[in-house]
């Protein structure tokens, strides 16, 4: 994969300029072999391994214009820096395989043209530009097809049928709920191949979903059903590729946060709207008894975003002491063991920060708007942010600079309640002083709530911009609670001093006081 996209090119010189709408043929004879794989979705889903032959991402030439090659913008290294941003075109496959071989096509069609003397030749291609012409195929598919709107097709392998239909069903649901919030799908149909892989790894292309088979094979291990919910998150990450990623492209060398990212940002969005935010929404034990106790204890308070995206991210900053800009191309990586931690994990941080900024339902429309002007295009951070200025109204020209550009040192919040002070009024009334602190060089608003004795709720917002900052609420009783940030949307650094006074949890045995 890396040899063949990042080594290889072509240059093609043409006669002439071809004015517009013309047409020129490039014959390019090449040879593509799948190479035995120890894992194929480590390698992109190319390759062979147990029974399965896998073509899945970019195992042809593509068509580039020379200028998009090089970008000036970066220097790494005093190398030239390249740009990965896999054009979209319209691809059409034509593929000779046994007969007997089941094919999953991550295209809207496969069309049987000839079945004779043991071998079948088949069709591949969509109504839509697409980036990745891939399949994958193996005599030991079996093949369950969810009919609707837009069919789910499971790629399965024997004793499985299970949980290739509770795949479907997934597919189902989180299709429905994207094209409510995000746009249509613009496929005609998606493709799920369950990969011979172990794990929970996957991966995408076009209007295709290459899955470890430990979504299929581990649904029941121990306790029934434990990871049904861990596998529909990172289904929906995948599916989400097909909005961002696939549908809109991007520099995947030095933007790779816009597909992962925004993938990330839509599969958290569908699971909490279905799960809840706060709650302990990953694992859940549906049985009674000592192997479902016991995992309850060990795993039953787990919050999706918190630990899978929070937890990763504070790992990194504080232990690993790493950070760096989200715009930033891999050769320029000085931490490039944990840049995954950032493409995947800070860059959605970042975007529900700026969910927050905007608000959800601004945040939704930002991304309709993205997705409707860049659907078959490449997209840069920078159309990204003039997208989302015009449809919010908001200059947020200083929130991309901190939080994409920003490098050495790269910003980060610590927002902290240092105590507060109530005093009554003539009037009855109560006026509390609270003060509030900045700590680290990033900046953004946030929600104060303060709470007083007789229940009534004070919310305000502060800018965030000082670093000792004293805000006065009023009223009708003394306040005995102050929270900063209660909906979670600044990628603070240390939420343990967002209350005062400060909450305590022990866990001690698998239980828990608060």
């Amino acid at each position: 994969f890396r040899t063949y996209a990042r080594d290889t090119i072509l240059r093609v010189d043409l006669t002439q300029e071809l004015p517009p709408r013309a047409k020129v043929t490039l014959r390019i004879a090449f040879v593509a072999k799948a190479a035995q794989r120890a894992n194929l979705l480590l390698y992109h889903g190319m390759g062979y391994r147990q029974g399965v032959y896998a073509w899945l991402h970019f195992w042809y030439p593509q068509a580039i214009p020379a200028q998009e090659l090089l970008d000036s913008r970066y220097v790494a290294r005093q190398r030239p820096y390249y740009k990965f941003a896999p054009p979209a075109a319209f691809y059409e496959v034509v593929l000779t395989v046994p007969s007997e071989y089941q094919v999953a096509a991550a295209t809207d069609y496969q069309e049987l043209l000839q079945d004779q003397d043991g071998r079948k030749t088949l069709r591949l291609y969509s109504d839509v530009p697409t980036r990745s012409a891939g399949f994958v195929l193996s005599r030991n598919f079996q093949r369950f097809v969810l009919k609707g709107t837009i069919p789910a097709e499971v790629y399965y392998r024997p004793g499985h049928e299970g949980s290739a239909r509770l795949v479907a069903t997934y597919a189902s649901d989180i299709l429905e709920y994207y094209q409510a919030h995000f746009g249509p799908y613009r496929y005609k149909r998606l493709v799920i191949v369950e990969s011979p892989d172990p794990g929970y790894n996957n991966s995408a292309g076009d209007a295709l979903i290459f899955q470890g088979s430990s979504h299929f094979s581990e649904r029941d291990l121990t306790v029934p059903g434990m990871f049904d919910r861990l596998s529909e998150y990172s289904f929906a990450h995948e599916i989400a590729h097909m909005w961002w990623g696939f549908g809109v492209g991007c520099d995947w060398n030095a933007e790779m946060w816009i597909s992962e990212g925004l993938a990330e940002y839509l599969a958290y969005s569908y699971f909490e709207n279905k799960y809840g935010e706060f709650e302990s929404n990953m694992f859940k034990i549906q049985r009674d008894g000592l192997l479902e106790r016991l995992a309850q204890s060990l795993f039953g308070s787990v919050n999706a975003r918190r630990i899978y995206s929070e937890l990763a991210y504070l790992y990194t900053l504080h232990l690993e002491g790493f950070d760096e800009a989200l715009v930033k191309p891999f050769e320029s990586a000085e931490y490039a063991h944990v840049a995954v931690f950032k493409i995947y994990k800070k860059s959605y941080l970042v975007l529900r920060a700026l969910s927050g900024l905007l608000g959800r339902e601004t945040m939704k429309a930002v991304l309709r708007a993205v997705y409707q002007q860049y659907n078959g295009k490449i997209l840069t951070t920078e159309s990204f942010r003039a997208v989302a200025e015009q449809v919010s109204g908001r200059d947020l020209k200083d929130f991309f600079q901190q939080w994409f550009y920003q490098d050495n040192p790269t910003p980060f919040v610590d927002y902290a309640v240092a105590g507060f002070q109530s005093q009554k009024q003539a009037d009855g009334k109560f006026k509390t002083e609270i003060q509030l602190l900045r700590q680290g060089t990033g900046r953004m608003p946030l929600e104060v709530v303060a709470v007083a004795e007789d229940g009534q709720e004070i919310r305000q917002t502060w800018a965030g911009e000082e670093v000792n900052y004293v805000l006065t609420v009023e009223s009708t009783s003394p306040i005995h609670q102050v929270q900063l940030d209660p909906q979670e949307v600044t990628p603070d650094v240390n939420r343990f001093n967002n209350f005062y006074p400060r909450k305590w949890k022990i866990s001690w045995g698998g239980s828990g006081l608060s």
